[in-house]
């Protein structure tokens, strides 16, 4: 029996970044916001799993939601899938069909809708230990990852 050959792209090394965004101002408590899950690769990634982590006494988390901006704009090529915790976690996953273009670029993955209860300083937490991409040529993918601070003021 021969030896498998390497796949093509199994030496290659990518970097994805995966960054919580939103607009910096306060949030009073019963305020809604929309907070943004941006990805930026050069890998095709066929795979990108991670939890998110929150304060469930300072938020609550009304929706999360798929994002067309990674997926050009055919976002049923793609399986999204998520669960919201009374602990605190967001669990999500993204896939691409197997015909469907890899996830790859810089734009909005997901859009998370969050109401504050409570004062306080509220992270919305994202560690790089937390996520998993998977490229689809093999190739490793270094992470990097960008928390996001909401501050919660009493309600006025």
């Amino acid at each position: 029996s021969r030896p498998l050959a390497p796949r093509a792209g199994a030496y290659e090394v990518s970097a994805a970044e995966l960054k919580l965004s939103s607009d910096a101002r306060p949030l009073r408590a019963g305020e809604r916001r929309q907070v943004r899950l941006l990805l930026k690769t050069d890998a095709p990634l066929g795979l990108v799993a991670a939890t998110l982590r929150f304060d469930p006494r300072r938020l609550a988390v009304r929706s999360v939601t798929q994002s067309d901006s990674l997926t050009g704009g055919a976002p049923h090529d793609t399986t999204f899938n998520h669960t919201v915790t009374p602990e605190g976690l967001i669990l999500f996953s993204v896939t691409p069909h197997a015909a469907a273009p890899s996830l790859t670029g810089a734009g909005v993955l997901l859009v998370i809708e969050v109401e504050a209860l409570g004062a306080g300083d509220a992270a919305l937490g994202l560690e790089k230990d937390d996520i998993h991409v998977i490229s689809r040529d093999g190739r490793r993918v270094v992470l990097k990852a960008v928390p996001l601070q909401l501050q919660v003021g009493s309600r006025q």
